[in-house]
């Protein structure tokens, strides 16, 4: 059995040797013993009746309990003795806002270019790793002159970034990335005002939640932005009409989000297919990806259905 310790701290006759004197019991009874009132086995406390052994703190009234044969009135008796407040219901749990990632809208229609993931195992990490470095380094190197630092600048991304990827894959893709930075069509797109990897968020009118994303490359020009988007497709599609819904989707909710934080700018959209032969920009029609985002958010299952 467990031993006494005096309120002084001191120990007492009966400590069970080793025992831990800083351990919750030997804590309560120095409490009990500071400001309650000691209680035998014989002793019946009001509204409570026989008590084991220990130290009786609080309130001098008698708190009004409920005798066990009558336990089925428990709950009104203690209802009866609690604030307004705590006998309110809390009603049902809110539910979180539901936000998608717009990379991930339009998997459902599949069949088309763009329409499937990466797939498993070490090709789909590679191709990962392949996509994360080549923005990597058009982020990094834009704006900058051709030249021995730009080089230097490229190959120490490369290698930091690049790791899980071959030195061929490294340096493929960094010719690549210097390639589109030179392009006479596509080089500009670099040097012009704009945002890179830029942030948004769109919330779904008459839902909790919405779409967030990430913008390759934001074009901002005099009443007019251009959405980038960088694709390492191998084979492209030849057109918008056979780009995946699942591209034009993702387009269509950047080009929603962008619209609001610009409203006086015309917005467009393009993808730059960053592994095609030559890398060649592709603007999109206004309402391929319009269609296709609305599309997309009306199959979602609104918030207040979730399972």
């Amino acid at each position: 059995k467990w031993g006494r310790k005096a309120g002084d701290g001191s120990k007492t006759k009966g400590v069970r040797k080793g025992a831990n004197l800083k351990c919750w019991q030997f804590r309560a009874e120095a409490a009990g013993q500071r400001i309650g009132r000691r209680i035998n086995e014989s002793d019946t406390v009001p509204g409570i009746g026989k008590v084991y052994p220990g130290y009786l703190i609080g309130t001098e009234t008698p708190v009004q309990m409920v005798a066990p044969a009558a336990a089925g009135d428990r709950a009104a008796a203690v209802h009866a003795g609690m604030p307004e407040w705590a006998r309110t219901p809390v009603g049902a749990e809110e539910r979180a806002p539901l936000w998608a990632a717009a990379s991930g809208l339009g998997r459902e229609a599949v069949g088309r270019h763009g329409d499937k993931p990466a797939p498993p195992g070490e090709s789909g990490r590679q191709a990962l790793a392949r996509g994360t470095l080549i923005h990597l380094l058009l982020e990094r190197l834009a704006g900058l002159p051709a030249g021995d630092a730009r080089d230097a600048l490229a190959l120490t991304l490369a290698k930091q970034f690049g790791i899980e990827l071959p030195d061929e894959e490294q340096e493929s893709l960094r010719v690549q990335a210097t390639r589109i930075l030179d392009s006479p069509e596509l080089g500009p797109l670099f040097r012009c005002e704009g945002l890179a990897e830029a942030w948004v968020a769109l919330e779904t009118p008459g839902q909790k939640g919405g779409v967030w994303g990430k913008i390759d490359r934001l074009v901002l020009e005099s009443g007019r932005a251009l959405i980038v988007d960088f694709k390492g497709d191998p084979t492209p599609p030849d057109s918008p009409d056979t780009t995946g819904d699942t591209h034009l989707a993702q387009l269509g909710a950047y080009r929603e989000a962008v619209s609001a934080i610009y409203p006086e700018r015309t917005v467009s959209c393009a993808i730059l297919w960053t592994s095609a032969d030559p890398p060649h920009l592709m603007r999109i029609p206004d309402k391929n990806v319009d269609a296709a985002f609305a599309a997309a958010m009306a199959r979602r299952v609104p918030p207040d259905s979730a399972c």
